[in-house]
């Protein structure tokens, strides 16, 4: 049970307990609603990953999250241009917005410190 593959912390985006340049990858899915702001959560990503780590968020757009009327208090909605552009003004290249198919609602945004 304890392999320690894995270790779990509580805490923000903004203030990550983590070291600077402490992963290559950092994936997060679903979480950009609980964010305080996309611009000090970007910037603390890229300050956790060594240079040319890859950043992967996942999520599902402003568009579709308002339909599904999700509470306002809790959930802060985002498009896709305001993720790519937080992303990229946080100081990433190679950004990109990548769906299944152009039907699908999930956007995936890869970014290389």
């Amino acid at each position: 049970m304890n392999a320690g593959r894995a270790e779990f912390r509580v805490g923000t985006i903004e203030n990550l307990s983590c070291a600077a340049a402490s992963f290559d990858k950092v994936c997060t899915v679903n979480t950009i609603y609980f964010w305080e702001s996309l611009d000090a959560g970007f910037v603390e990503i890229r300050r956790v990953l060594r240079p040319g780590g890859l950043a992967v968020i996942g999520f599902l757009p402003k568009e579709h999250m308002d339909r599904m009327g999700m509470p306002s208090d809790i959930f802060t909605t985002r498009s896709s241009d305001e993720v790519s552009t937080a992303i990229e003004r946080a100081g990433f290249s190679q950004v990109r917005i990548e769906r299944r198919a152009a039907s699908t609602a999930w956007n995936v945004v890869l970014a290389t410190r």
